[in-house]
């Protein structure tokens, strides 16, 4: 039984790794950093909250800004301190000569598709760079029901009569955690100027950033600073780095229950949907393993206390024997 249980708890920290691991979408900072001095931190606005163009660039300007006031600057000219990405959600009707559907739709902007490398199929993301506001980038249902294949790269579809251009074909995550999470339907990337253009309902805007984190949590304070600035007051801000370790499921444990109630007016875009679902699946294990750990470490003073008190009575027994010996 005891070695059971440790094997049991082995098993289940080894699947809590891998599961962990496997969530790219958190992994940003270990990407761009291996977790070294840097932290990632996203933001989840209301749905009624609304943006102008210069939002993202403000916010940009205050990352610099804050970045030379702790001192903090590049190893060598030209490189990158911090790297972000702006994104929302809502619908596009878009069309080909021999088809039309209406589908979900992110708008992107920055290097979103850094933060989530969705596995490709054919052809490529837009980046930051590059992005000219033409570019889409259709899942797999998309593009077969546009164009009955998925080798499309250089493709032209019509959003709002205005010509875009297929960049690549992903692959939509699959199960049932990712249903539910609002991967239920067919779903495409444009760049988030062509989505507010051309797009109705947008709503769910999140923004996300990987900078310096030189001392706990410097970061997230940084960008708390910042949103507070613009009047987001009730935007919720996530420290995705560490948000899987001991100490934090532990906390999480203390709230199980009552922490997926939410009083803010916010629908967390699928990828945070799936790590909130797998976040409640980790505290479960945990609290699976600290018993399993209580159980074993009672299984083990028993029987140390059984193996101290047979000795005790051998040698009750033995000093009883020498006395009397002595005696007779």
């Amino acid at each position: 039984m005891l070695g059971g249980g440790l094997l049991f708890i082995a098993i289940l920290s080894i699947w809590e790794n891998a599961k962990q691991t496997a969530l790219y979408d958190q992994q940003m900072a270990y990407r761009w950093g291996n977790n070294k001095g840097v932290t990632q931190v996203s933001c989840f606005y209301p749905t009624d909250q609304t943006f102008d163009s210069f939002y993202l660039l403000e916010i940009e300007h205050g990352i610099e800004e804050g970045l030379k006031e702790a001192s903090i600057e590049a190893p060598k000219e030209g490189a990158r301190l911090w790297v972000d990405g702006f994104s929302a959600k809502g619908k596009l009707t878009v069309k080909t000569e021999k088809a039309s559907i209406d589908l979900n739709a992110y708008g992107v902007d920055g290097d979103f598709f850094s933060f989530h490398p969705i596995p490709l199929l054919s052809g490529s993301f837009f980046s930051k760079d590059s992005m000219m506001q033409d570019g889409i980038v259709l899942d797999e249902d998309a593009a077969w029901q546009l164009f009955g294949s998925n080798d499309i790269a250089g493709q032209q579809v019509m959003i709002g009569g205005v010509p875009h251009h297929v960049t690549g074909v992903v692959k939509r995550e699959e199960g049932r955690f990712a249903k539910s999470a609002g991967l239920e339907s067919s779903l495409c990337y444009v760049s988030l100027d062509s989505l507010i253009q051309y797009g109705s309902g947008v709503r769910d805007y999140c923004y996300e950033v990987v900078l310096p984190n030189p001392v706990k949590h410097f970061g997230k304070a940084l960008i708390e600073k910042l949103v507070g600035k613009e009047g987001a007051v009730e935007v919720e801000i996530v420290e995705n780095t560490g948000r899987f370790s001991l100490l934090r499921v532990a906390s999480l444990l203390q709230n199980f229950g009552i922490r997926s109630m939410s009083r803010m007016g916010i629908v967390y875009p699928y990828w945070e949907n799936i790590a909130r679902a797998y976040e409640d699946i980790f505290v479960v294990i945990e609290f699976v393993k600290i018993v399993l750990w209580l159980i074993t470490l009672g299984i083990v003073l028993w029987i140390l206390c059984h193996e101290l008190k047979g000795k005790q009575w051998n040698i009750k027994d033995k000093i009883k024997g020498i006395w009397k010996r002595r005696l007779g």
